[in-house]
């Protein structure tokens, strides 16, 4: 009976071999790849699984890229899993197809090199430079929702309207190895009922820019800072090696922040997962009481600032051995959510609703700070949300659902 079973899955596994699809176009890499029968070379690394103990053998079938001068290799299990595949049979000459309507959905268009329209804006933009001071500080990016306090960036000559320059590089619509399907920028939250979203990566709620997925079945949704997600990436939490995106249906401890989560990049050579709410924390930052940038880091060997490590803030201890801010000239130190706040992405004196209630998000930033009405403590958060009618105050999207 046993050797009968072995046969008959075999036979299965046979079948479905034989109906694997010739050419697939996976959001992973640029190029199509293509079914052979026969690696040519063995002992190839997949490109998708980075299983260095499951490699593609020499006369085994798998999937390559048609591009000749392209070494991208996949196991045929993992090219058409449904989180990496969007299930469609290509062929090669939708290519060419797909570049050009893809060139007519630029969203930044150049005018003279000092001034640029975005499609999400009517006003000409100005290329600025916070480093040359070529504006004053405050301004926020309308796309991520986070300060814009380093670099490049396009102002509005006539409002306050602002964006980072990479965020207002963004495609119209892209391709992401975060999800099988095309996704499109939807950029008026008017149009969402909720005012916000909550992002299918990160699980971080956002008032600003989202890519939504192309396929109307399909509920994925995810805010520009994890659209700009490059696979790999180096992170400083994790120097020594690259951190690869890999799909899992197993929760992972992040080594940033020790929360679950199945979303996370990890280093194929050793065990260090980070998940993305982690992976996508700005690397600098500006503390008021600071004259220097900070700097996003952790000290997994526990050693250099063990003794130092005080938030400036809640003046709370900080492990270092998690993710936290630090000015190294200073040794200013400070928790992630202390400074950055617990809900980075949510636009102030923005309306939403949550659970048929309309809610105003407004800074905590008045010398009186509210008081929670949940915990009955002063709010010590970024944002706070006040319930439109009741003239209550909480600090939590949990707490809404009490009140």
């Amino acid at each position: 009976m046993h050797s009968l079973a072995m046969l008959v899955d075999l036979s299965s596994r046979r079948r479905e071999c034989i109906f694997l699809p010739k050419v697939i176009k996976i959001t992973r890499h640029s190029h199509y790849l293509s079914h052979t029968l026969c690696i040519p070379d063995g002992n190839l690394i997949c490109k998708i699984c980075r299983n260095h103990r499951i490699k593609l053998k020499p006369g085994y079938g798998g999937y390559t890229c048609i591009d000749n001068s392209c070494d991208y290799v996949a196991h045929s299990v993992c090219a058409t899993l449904k989180e990496v595949w969007d299930g469609r049979d290509h062929h090669i000459e939708e290519h060419e197809e797909d570049s050009n309507s893809e060139a007519d959905l630029a969203a930044l268009v150049d005018i003279n090199g000092k001034s640029m329209r975005h499609f999400s804006h009517d006003h000409d933009l100005l290329v600025s430079d916070v480093e040359r001071g070529e504006k004053e500080d405050g301004y926020v990016c309308q796309a991520c929702i986070l300060p814009i306090e380093f670099g490049r960036f396009l102002a509005c000559k006539q409002c306050d309207f602002a964006l980072h320059e990479a965020c207002g590089s963004l495609p119209r619509k892209m391709e992401n190895s975060l999800h099988p399907h095309s996704l499109i920028l939807q950029i008026d939250m008017m149009n969402i009922e909720e005012g916000f979203f909550t992002c299918s990566v990160c699980l971080r709620e956002s008032c600003g820019f989202m890519y939504q997925c192309s396929q109307k079945d399909c509920g994925f949704q995810m805010d520009v800072i994890c659209a700009s997600f490059a696979d790999p990436l180096n992170h400083i939490a994790h120097p020594p090696h690259l951190l690869f995106y890999t799909f899992s249906n197993f929760e992972y401890s992040c080594m940033g922040c020790d929360q679950r989560s199945k979303n996370v990049v990890h280093c194929p050579t050793c065990y260090f997962p980070l998940d993305f709410k982690c992976v996508t924390l700005p690397r600098l930052v500006k503390y008021k009481h600071d004259v220097h940038p900070l700097t996003l880091y952790c000290d997994k060997s526990n050693t250099r600032f063990e003794n130092l490590s005080w938030c400036e803030i809640c003046e709370e201890k900080i492990n270092v051995e998690m993710l936290y801010y630090i000015c190294h000239d200073c040794i200013t130190t400070l928790h992630i959510g202390c400074m950055i706040g617990k809900y980075p992405y949510l636009k102030p004196s923005h309306r939403i609703k949550v659970d048929g209630l309309t809610i105003q998000i407004t800074t905590n930033s008045s010398v009186s700070r509210s008081i929670c009405h949940t915990c009955h403590r002063i709010c010590q958060d970024k944002l706070v949300f006040m319930i439109s009618g009741k003239d209550v105050v909480v600090r939590d999207f949990a707490d809404i659902n009490i009140v």
